[in-house]
């Protein structure tokens, strides 16, 4: 043999023999934690059967999914988890759970066959289902019948609707009943995909489709049926696609596109794809020029557009959008229209109720934030009558022109119940020396929350001349405008008062307080909440002032939201201070997020007299203070859970203690629930 066909011995030899042992050690490494997870998970296995046994299916259900979590690849939690959704009388979820099984497991596993097995049982038994849908009459079924087995409930591809699996034409009434959704985030690092599964298999019954671009907002509407919520990165044809397929059966679009060239994002391309929509969300689109729409699109009741240019919306523009949109009832506009459209409106915006121009996206005037449960709906005025009765002025970027702003608050005098005023404003011409606006007597709720003096004096001159305002929200840093507190305290039938402010900054909140403890029973408030955030380091009560609101003769609600505190104790001198000086509170509503509540936090609250409605929000409770709500209070009437439970059967024992337990989840916003 030639020597150069030799292979030396080097010292890559060595390299060799070290990486196989590596190997080695890792396959033992790996041996020894299956090992470990195949003990644990019998452990698990023989408590999931006590509780199965037992009916404890809560319980035996959490077991099987932690075996699950343990070791993916044994068989064990997904029949052990297939037992107790047979128990339930779940037999789709036990097929669910035995594909999944089926899907990981390695046919060598000795559970394998029994899986299979399994699921052909339970495909068998979900099955055999009563179909009376289909013997009864079309219209009685879809008016008393699916509202029933639905009611507002909102599911998702991952829980699903039950009742679409009975038979097709189950499905084709529910889906016809009720309004599918389809939401899909853009987000450029996540990988393209088949985004449309779901859509295509529903697209014949999809009303609703959102596209959001880094955004969490979501949309919720009575009677949906979230179909999917997918996640990828969308191209102009991806979404063009969406549009072809699913259009003509749109009637809710909410679109938030702010990347790339959107020169072909336009809103008369929007309407004619989609010509059955009736609520319109735009971000990022194009809406400079005078011919945006050249046809009418009778069906479209609200529209909200946020332009890409930060500069003011053309007054032909606008026109042009009200002459083609005869049906429009809401008008959200960003940035704000330049010019008097006072004219324009009473013109062509004849059915428009709601209008707002500059506010931000996630600023909604016309919600619940502002009515408290009484709200005031469109039909309050006769049809007949045209005119605004939601108006929102608030500027974001550009300044409001306040000459414009009194024009339009003038042309619907008779008309307004609700403004909103927010931000900037400046004169075009010389300010007057009067108030020039005229009696706002039907006026009932406003928000206040001016930037600068001029925006002060005009909420001022608003107040003067609305001497019904029944609903007022604003911030303590504007109050401590003198003007603009007086006015506050000149009004006579405030019964809602919403304040926000910063812990180190309440003197002005305070003083409101204080103000209608003393006119006493002349005061009408009866539902108060109290909005706390900023940076609070020390250590001392932020608000010690709290006992003067059982001074208040006519308070019942009180809600309290509050950022996270560096002195755990003043919670819980909260909760006393309610349950020993506001004896007169019927329902409290507390939004303590950002931390786990200490334990003990609410506990005095049992000693409270009337209180008979508590929601409580926050990341987690302690099953102590749940239980102390369980045993101790003798008025609560109703509780909202909006926390995250480890252990839920201890809702089922809330229940049987408490008339009505709503257990809602942790959805870490700020929002006040017994208003609803």
């Amino acid at each position: 043999m030639n020597a150069a066909h030799v292979m030396p011995l080097t010292p890559a030899s060595k390299i060799s023999t070290f990486h196989n042992h590596t190997e080695k050690q890792r396959n033992n490494v790996k041996k020894e934690i299956s090992k470990a997870a195949r003990e644990f998970i019998i452990i698990h296995d023989d408590r999931a059967r006590t509780f199965l046994n037992t009916a404890q299916l809560a319980l035996a259900l959490k077991e099987a999914t932690l075996m699950q979590t343990l070791y993916p690849a044994s068989s064990m939690g997904y029949l052990r988890a297939a037992d107790v959704f047979q128990a339930q009388g779940h037999h789709q979820e036990a097929v669910v759970v035995c594909e999944k099984g089926l899907a990981i497991v390695p046919p060598t596993d000795p559970g394998y066959t029994k899986l299979k097995a399994y699921r052909i049982q339970f495909m068998n038994a979900s099955d055999k289902r009563i179909d009376f849908i289909t013997q009864l009459f079309p219209d009685i079924v879809m008016t008393y019948i699916i509202p029933l087995l639905c009611g507002n409930v909102k599911w998702n591809h991952s829980t699903g609707c039950p009742y679409l699996y009975v038979s097709r034409r189950w499905r084709q009434l529910i889906s016809d009943c009720n309004m599918l959704e389809y939401q899909i985030t853009l987000h450029i690092s996540f990988p393209k995909w088949d985004q449309f599964r779901e859509l295509i298999q529903f697209a014949m019954h999809v009303k609703e489709l959102i596209i959001n671009d880094h955004s969490d907002m979501k949309v919720i509407y009575d009677n949906n049926i979230g179909v999917d919520e997918g996640r990828g990165y969308l191209s102009e044809n991806s979404i063009k696609v969406a549009f072809e397929r699913i259009g003509r059966t749109l009637t809710h679009l909410k679109l938030d596109y702010n990347r790339g060239d959107r020169s072909w994002l336009r809103l008369g391309y929007i309407l004619a794809t989609c010509p059955n929509l009736e609520w319109l969300v735009m971000s990022g689109v194009d809406i400079q020029g005078p011919s945006v729409l050249s046809s009418d699109y009778k069906k479209l009741t609200s529209l909200t557009l946020y332009d890409h240019d930060r500069d003011y919306i053309p007054l032909a523009t606008f026109t042009n959008i009200l002459c083609h949109l005869p049906s429009l009832k809401e008008l959200n506009l960003n940035p704000m229209v330049e010019g008097d459209i006072s004219p324009i409106i009473s013109e062509y915006g004849k059915g428009v109720k709601n209008f707002c121009q500059g506010l931000c996206k996630r600023f909604k005037p016309q919600s619940k934030l502002m009515s408290y449960g009484r709200s005031v709906s469109f039909n309050e005025f006769p049809r007949c009558i045209h005119g605004l009765q939601r108006i929102c002025i608030g500027p974001l970027q550009l300044p409001a022109t306040l000459d414009d702003a009194i024009a339009l608050l003038n042309a619907h005098c008779e008309m307004l119940v609700e403004v909103v005023l927010f931000g900037e404003g400046r004169w075009k011409s010389q300010p007057p020396e009067r108030n020039p606006l005229h009696g706002l007597d039907h006026l009932t709720h406003i928000h206040v929350q001016p930037v600068n003096h001029v925006m002060s004096t005009l909420a001022v001159w608003i107040l003067d001349r609305a001497p019904n305002i029944r609903t007022l929200s604003t911030i303590s840093e504007c109050v401590d405008d003198n003007d603009l507190f007086y006015a506050i305290t000149r009004l006579e039938h405030v019964q809602v008062l919403w304040v926000a402010a910063d812990l180190t900054n309440s003197g002005s909140l305070r003083a409101l307080i204080v103000h209608h403890m003393w006119i006493g029973y002349r005061s009408k408030l009866d539902w108060l909440r109290l909005t706390f955030g900023g940076c609070y380091a020390s250590t001392k009560h932020p608000f010690g002032w709290l006992h003067n609101l059982g001074i208040l003769p006519r308070l019942r609600f009180l809600g309290i939201s509050i950022i996270e505190l560096p002195n755990y104790a003043i919670y819980r001198d909260v909760a006393i201070t309610i349950a020993n000086d506001c004896p007169n509170i019927e329902s409290l509503d507390l939004v303590y997020n950002g931390f786990h509540l200490p334990e003990g936090a609410l506990y005095p609250l049992k000693v409270h007299p009337n209180l008979k409605e508590l929601a409580i929000c926050n990341p987690e409770i302690t099953n102590h203070d749940l239980y102390g709500l369980m045993t101790s209070f003798q008025t609560l009437k109703r509780l909202i859970l909006r926390v995250q439970l480890k252990d839920l059967t201890i809702i089922e024992m809330l229940k049987k203690h408490i008339p009505h337990v709503e257990y809602l989840g942790h959805d870490g916003t700020h929002k006040y629930l017994l208003e609803e």
